[in-house]
């Protein structure tokens, strides 16, 4: 498996060498993406729902639903998305707030577009009709509850809060700095994957293939190609978030296990759940 791997990878240095000026076109291409949609609406927003949550001293108790006894954190993953979100749930799970099993649930349950991207990038910036931006959040949110339904076999237990002795400004600082390092690696991420994909012989090239590799700009490719289905495909594109959103969440996570195997039907059942409920709506 190294061998193959380092093939691989000497392949691609090659091609990347041979076809310098491509690799640079493509590189700028995902950068413009990263820097001018991703970063303007995550970053801030991510930021002061970290900080938030920091100063949040209660809880969402109920009457257990889903065998979910908090919907603290099921509240965080609607607003901060995945990888953003697994991110967030790592950090738990080290100072000991949540459990890696816990985790493991919400990550294969809970994991879609951020409200702020739903409603800022793609309602607002994209189609100019925060409706579409609603809509597409009610599909989130209804194809997450059947989800948590097929995963209540595990517990979610209360949150125990624990107060920070950190003052605001350092707790401004470190979540900065975590917000970034998470964006850093997406954009990161983002670059490789669309650079990779450029590289690869015509023959392998589908329209299919670019938009579950990277989602942010299969989604602007789908909005420029009016279709009965367009919205539909789009929820579907946004509930299976493409293979780059699953290589940043799965290389984000230490504590926490989970297998890909199932995360990846988690995220097909997810993306077709997203399409019928999307394609109801409209």
């Amino acid at each position: 498996m190294k061998y193959l791997l380092s093939l691989l990878l000497g392949i691609i240095i090659i091609l990347s060498l041979l076809h310098g000026t491509n690799t640079i076109i493509i590189s700028k291409q995902a950068l413009t993406i990263w820097i001018e949609v991703l970063i303007p609406s995550l970053f801030f927003p991510t930021v002061m729902l970290r900080l938030f949550m920091e100063y949040l001293p209660f809880q969402f108790n109920t009457k257990p639903i889903f065998n979910i006894y908090s919907y603290r954190y099921i509240l965080v993953g609607f607003l901060l998305g995945y990888p953003n979100f697994a991110i967030y749930l790592e950090d738990e799970c080290q100072k000991g707030k949540i459990s890696p099993s816990e985790a493991s649930r919400l990550i294969y349950s809970v994991s879609s577009c951020s409200l702020p991207f739903l409603l800022i990038t793609i309602g607002s910036a994209l189609f100019h009709n925060i409706k579409i931006g609603i809509f597409l959040f009610i599909s989130y949110f209804f194809s997450v509850c059947i989800l948590l339904i097929f995963t209540k076999k595990q517990p979610i237990h209360p949150y125990h809060y624990q107060k920070t002795t950190n003052t605001f400004m350092k707790l401004c600082k470190e979540h900065m700095v975590k917000v970034g390092i998470s964006l850093f690696f997406i954009g990161g991420y983002i670059l490789i994957c669309q650079v990779i994909f450029h590289l690869l012989p015509t023959t392998f090239i589908t329209p299919f293939l670019a938009y579950i590799l990277e989602f942010s700009s299969g989604v602007f490719s789908l909005a420029t190609q009016p279709s009965t289905y367009q919205l539909p495909y789009i929820a579907a594109l946004l509930g299976f978030g493409g293979i780059c959103l699953h290589l940043q969440t799965i290389s984000s996570l230490d504590k926490i296990k989970i297998r890909y195997t199932i995360y990846l039907a988690y995220r097909i059942l997810q993306a077709i759940l997203m399409f019928l409920f999307m394609q109801f709506f409209f």
